[in-house]
């Protein structure tokens, strides 16, 4: 399935044109529109575009008059050019919408906080009537406020550290340390041939770790949410973050739980945690066979596992921990962001027992199993 923002991006590149196209005094933005909107999403070399959009349309009457004005798009048009005008303001209304963060040249990424009663992107407008458009053009009240911007990016920035440090982690595996961190997230006990997996393992992931870093570094991010999920009440709304990892955008989509406080991480952490959790589907095409808060503990063949295996048949409604293969655990979205989080230092020994499994018993008020609270307690580095 195709992100819908890959359908309203390619649009609005189409929609941009020239700078004759645009009125005489929007010729300085004009001309550095198709330096900004790029095909793989926005490109840092026009960074300077949307502030200075919002700028412009400090000085006009009205929102919607201002970017008519910019895009040669009276209301009273019709017919083809009309079209075309429209699209050109719908263009424009989208980046006055757009925010880049940089740090200190290691870390970009774009935000786009589109006005929240809005039930899709701009572009997605442009076969409307008039009076559609300016309503669309004149809407306001962001989804994301300045100081969420900032959280964000800084989410962002604290990700890339986190991804830096993995990628030392899995460019030397077998250091007591490191080999440590992927027994606890990827091995399951009693693993034959432990080194030589985690060797293997490291290398598969190395490469996918440098693409996450570089994209990260490149502003290659785009932050926004799904206007399209807005108010439905679908999963999608009700999630963390979404990507869609058949685009070449990497289009993360920010949703309703992203800012939860019941998660198994909080603030800025788990923030953190769900972006790399996301990009890892981006970059490295994991998937999503477990979260944190089913637990991520490691179990291929043991007797914990046969126990936990025999109950949830016998009642597969039951709470419990289940169980995930080393195979698994090696393309999880969640093992992985937890592992590059922990690689880093970011995670207590109560963060790691609630990731790997005490989370779940926690919830469902069950006593804890000798056996697997032993194994969570050994994972996790409690004494």
């Amino acid at each position: 399935m195709a992100s819908p923002y890959k359908s309203a991006h390619d649009k609005l590149i189409a929609a941009i044109g020239t700078a004759a196209d645009y009125d005489t005094t929007w010729q300085a933005i004009a001309g550095d529109l198709s330096k900004l909107v790029v095909g793989s999403g926005f490109s840092p070399q026009g960074k300077k575009v949307p502030a200075q959009i919002r700028e412009k349309l400090m000085t006009a009457a009205t929102e919607a008059g201002g970017l008519r004005t910019g895009a040669k798009a009276p209301a009273t048009d019709a017919g083809p050019t009309a079209d075309a005008s429209k699209k050109r303001a719908l263009g424009l209304k989208t980046l006055r919408h757009l925010y880049f963060h940089e740090t200190f040249g290691k870390q970009k990424v774009w935000i786009l906080s589109l006005p929240v009663a809005l039930r899709g992107y701009p572009m997605d407008y442009s076969d409307k009537g008039q009076p559609v458009i300016d309503a669309v053009l004149a809407a306001d009240n962001e989804k994301f406020s300045e100081t969420t911007r900032k959280d964000l990016a800084e989410a962002s920035q604290t990700g890339l550290a986190w991804v830096h440090r993995a990628m030392m982690v899995a460019g030397a595996p077998l250091e007591l340390g490191h080999r440590k961190l992927f027994r606890r997230w990827f091995v399951p006990a009693g693993t034959a041939k432990e080194d030589e997996k985690i060797t293997t393992l490291a290398g598969t992931m190395r490469p996918h770790l440098q693409s996450i870093a570089n994209g990260l570094k490149a502003g290659e991010m785009i932050l926004t949410d799904s206007p399209h999920e807005r108010a439905t009440d679908s999963s999608l709304e009700k999630s963390e973050a979404f990507v869609f990892t058949r685009d070449d955008l990497i289009t993360v989509h920010v949703e309703s739980t992203f800012f939860s406080p019941n998660n198994t991480l909080t603030g800025k952490t788990n923030w953190a945690r769900i972006l790399v959790h996301e990009l890892s589907h981006a970059y490295a095409k994991t998937e999503d066979h477990a979260y944190s808060w089913q637990g991520l503990l490691p179990r291929d063949t043991d007797l914990l596992k046969k126990g936990i295996d025999a109950r949830l048949l016998a009642n597969p409604g039951w709470s419990a921990v289940r169980t995930l293969s080393a195979a698994q655990c090696a393309e999880n979205a969640d093992s992985w962001a937890f592992f590059i989080a922990d690689c880093a230092g970011a995670l207590t020994d109560t963060d790691r027992m609630q990731a790997l499994g005490q989370r779940i018993y926690d919830r469902a008020s069950e006593t804890l199993e000798r056996p697997l609270a032993d194994q969570l307690k050994t994972r996790a580095g409690v004494t």
